[in-house]
């Protein structure tokens, strides 16, 4: 069986890599990282101690980072799934509590598309290059990558896509609807681009 996407017939298959977790912005006003991360960290002590270990605080931006497997979680699907829903009700309740407000959730993580870009043409370059401009969230040319719906990675959303061997890693921190839809794009744009045809994961 041939393996090139044009032989295929169908989309680009992709692989997901996100390691996907969620994260809450409550862009805190202190200017002190250590403070920023201190604070933060008590706060979950207080609201929830068994998951205050395995929530990230990023120290630039102050977003709390919620791990896909918490701290706890088992090999039970459904225990699981019991003890994400906890710890992120706990982190979204501290979140909000340290911004003074209902703070907005992200989903932080990362895509692989598995072209085969060793076998692109010029007009297969210049194909994807007119795709990127056409998605949603476009910021449009004379970046250092190609980015949609921001450009500065310490306040999101923002989305990136570079080129790898192994493939177009693309890296956000976005909300679950504009994933979505900046991936069906993608998918769309691209078509016909060569591509592996590896299995097709559950899309985002």
């Amino acid at each position: 069986m041939a393996d090139d996407h044009a032989a295929s017939g169908g989309a680009p298959l992709w692989m997901d890599s996100r390691s996907v977790c969620e994260v809450f912005d409550w862009r805190p006003s202190v200017s002190d990282r250590e403070g920023v991360v201190s604070a933060a960290f008590m706060a979950l002590l207080d609201v929830a101690p068994a998951f205050a270990m395995g929530v990230h605080v990023d120290e630039v931006s102050g977003l709390l980072s919620l791990s896909e497997r918490p701290a706890g979680a088992s090999d039970d699907p459904g225990s699981d799934l019991g003890t994400w829903e906890l710890a992120r009700s706990c982190c979204g309740e501290v979140a909000s509590r340290l911004a003074g407000r209902p703070v907005r959730s992200y989903l932080k993580g990362a895509l692989t598309y598995r072209f085969r870009f060793h076998r692109f043409s010029p007009g297969d370059w210049a194909r994807l290059a007119d795709a990127y401009r056409g998605l949603p969230g476009w910021c449009g040319d004379g970046h250092d990558l190609p980015r949609w719906f921001g450009l500065v990675e310490s306040a999101p959303p923002f989305l990136w896509a570079s080129a790898e061997s192994f493939g177009l890693e693309c890296f956000g921190v976005l909300v679950e609807e504009d994933w979505r839809r900046w991936h069906e794009a993608f998918v769309v744009a691209t078509a016909g681009l060569p591509a592996l045809t590896a299995s097709h994961l559950t899309p985002v």
